[in-house]
């Protein structure tokens, strides 16, 4: 059975250190393999692992900057139920 498809977002006003904060934690959680994302709201779980895409994007204006982190990584997928062994014989020529 296929995983639901499950979405997450916060959007705050934060102060530098603060963001620092928050990027050391996913520093480590990538570094442990384990990130954990909550809100009041909900909770999701990451586990993070093989070769992860990064995708890093810079937009300056006149009055404004934005810089957009992206990282995504395949989930392993659930291991198919054995069918037994398979045992193949052919007829005598």
């Amino acid at each position: 059975m296929a995983t639901k498809d499950r979405k997450f977002e916060h959007e705050s006003l934060q102060d530098r250190e603060s963001i620092g904060r928050y990027l050391a934690a996913l520093q480590e959680g990538f570094a442990t393999g384990k990130i954990e994302l909550a809100n009041a709201d909900d909770t999701v779980s990451l586990s993070p692992n093989g070769l992860i895409n990064l995708q890093i994007k810079v937009v300056q204006t006149r009055t404004e900057s934005h810089l957009t982190i992206d990282v995504g990584w395949k989930r392993p997928s659930r291991k198919k139920k054995e069918s037994g062994a398979l045992k193949i014989s052919g007829g005598k020529a």
